[in-house]
């Protein structure tokens, strides 16, 4: 009787051991597909870490994920083409960079008394050639140029007034280490990659940005606080005003941005009133038709594809805005929660990566 009942009790051992085996193995093969996504209304899929203020799409625009570490408000996003890193200028976070390939996180630069990690960053320029990044930036109530070899940084001009910031830095095309920044009303230039800088001319109002059109050498743009543009065809020693030409359209000079595409030489501005563009050097101005109605939100962020014409990005508050045919026809995207779109950035080696930075300021 009682090796009957030894062998029962292992009889059925052996069925409780093979049943959980089986479940094991089914599981493996079976289990199912673990959701690291949260899916919006509209089928946008975040991975990695949806509270980051930067999000990535590596497919046009179809899908986007957070970048995991970013935790500040991007005022510039750039890529760095020499060292494939992505480059954000953060508001009195410092410098921030990623791997370009895998954009898998994001690190803050460690910097020293040029590039403090409490300073503002406004604008971020790079070398196409060389490991050469310049950067605007505020720091100690004070507007700095600085330079970031490597992972270097080193002072190259400061402001000599406090509480005077310099928004925009830019690289002539045409002239080899000759550079341009707006600090107040002034527009300096220096010939030398910022070791020696002189006065080019002073604006009445205080200079928000400066662009070099890559297509006709010493063309240069201007605007100002005031919501003006002005261009030069003469390196910057003369200069006209062409705010007339757009002025009618209401909310056209309020929250500017000047944008140039690299691969038409078109003049883009955005601002409350949407976005309008200019085919003939700010001479006259076409009002883009987007699908946000005039004057009701900001158009801030805004992209070109480096080198198909008809691919456009803006955004407006949370919205990210994609045309395929030059601005005729628009598909939206809704980041719900996030704040507003504050930079977009367009990768140039790879088109179908794309970067967007959220703040949740609606102006700064």
């Amino acid at each position: 009787m009682k090796t009957e009942n030894w062998k029962t009790m292992v009889f059925v051992f052996l069925g409780i051991f093979t049943v959980v085996i089986l479940f094991a193995v089914a599981f493996r093969f079976f289990k199912p597909e673990r959701k690291d996504a949260a899916v919006t209304t509209d089928g946008m899929a975040v991975r990695d870490d949806p509270t980051s203020s930067l999000y990535a799409s590596e497919d046009g625009g179809v899908s986007w994920r957070g970048i995991p570490g970013g935790q500040f408000t991007p005022f510039h996003i750039e890529f760095d083409t020499v060292l494939s890193r992505l480059l954000v200028g953060t508001q009195e976070q410092g410098l921030w960079y990623a791997d370009s390939a895998k954009l898998d996180k994001v690190a803050q630069f460690e910097g020293n008394s040029a590039l403090p990690p409490n300073a503002g960053i406004y604008d971020i320029t790079t070398q196409k050639k060389e490991p050469k990044i310049y950067l605007t930036t505020r720091h100690d109530d004070r507007g700095f140029v600085a330079e970031l070899s490597d992972s270097a940084a080193r002072e190259l001009f400061f402001v000599p007034l406090e509480d005077t910031p310099i928004r925009s830095v830019v690289l002539d095309p045409f002239k080899k280490d000759s550079l341009l920044i707006g600090a107040g009303t002034g527009l300096y230039m220096s010939a030398d990659a910022g070791e020696t800088w002189r006065v080019v001319y002073r604006f009445k109002q205080e200079i928000m940005h400066v662009a070099a059109n890559s297509y006709a050498p010493g063309h240069y743009f201007v605007t100002t606080r005031r919501g003006e543009l002005f261009r030069s065809f003469d390196y910057g020693e003369t200069w006209k005003d062409l705010t007339r030409g757009f002025s009618k359209l209401k909310g056209s000079r309020e929250n500017q941005r000047l944008f140039i595409d690299n691969a038409t030489g078109i003049v883009y501005i955005t601002s409350d009133h949407g976005l309008i563009a200019s085919r003939d050097n700010g001479d006259t101005w076409q009002d883009i038709p987007l699908i946000v109605p005039p004057d009701s939100l900001p158009v801030i962020g805004f992209a070109a594809h480096p080198t198909n014409r008809d691919v456009l990005y803006v955004s407006a508050s949370s919205q990210l805005y994609k045309s395929l045919d030059g601005g005729k026809t628009w598909k939206g995207t809704h980041f719900p929660d996030k704040g507003s779109i504050t930079a977009i950035a367009v990768d140039p080696l790879r088109p179908d990566v794309i970067v967007i930075g959220f703040a949740s300021q609606k102006r700064f």
